[in-house]
């Protein structure tokens, strides 16, 4: 048997199993009924991050990688406010980023919203993140 042979089966042994993600997408301003249908399925080893770019990219027109559901429900692109959930945890999506563990009530329910977080709270966040001096300038664009 060739080394390629060998090695590629050694690359096969080594991999995980692959593991079936499941996603559902609730717009904001629809009702549960409207969005009732909007689950699918992604198989691969992918953290809850990737499951949540790729329905990011997927869900917005014009990013030239369109889900085939996305497309056949002619909706609008995801934006902020928006919710994903990914095996049952449920995501916001953010001016930036993500909100995790989004309480069930809040999407479904008569659940407030909690206030976001000031521009100075996210700027000292973002410089802990990043191990940058608590003084360093962080400056936002307004759109």
């Amino acid at each position: 048997m060739s080394d390629y042979w060998k090695n590629l089966i050694k690359f096969g042994e080594n991999r995980k199993k692959s593991e079936f993600h499941s996603v559902h997408v609730q717009y904001h301003d629809m009702t549960q009924k409207d969005c009732k249908f909007w689950s699918f399925g992604y198989e691969g080893d992918f953290s809850n991050q990737e499951i949540l770019d790729f329905v990011w990219e997927q869900w917005n027109a014009g990013s030239g990688h369109e889900s085939k559901v996305f497309l056949e429900k002619k909706c609008r692109s995801m934006m902020v406010g928006d919710y994903v959930s990914v095996n049952g945890i449920w995501h916001e999506v953010l001016a930036f980023g993500w909100r995790i563990d989004v309480p069930w009530e809040e999407i479904y329910g008569d659940k407030p919203k909690p206030e976001m977080p000031t521009e100075k709270a996210v700027a000292k966040a973002l410089l802990a993140q990043l191990d940058l001096p608590s003084d360093y300038p962080v400056a936002f664009e307004k759109n």
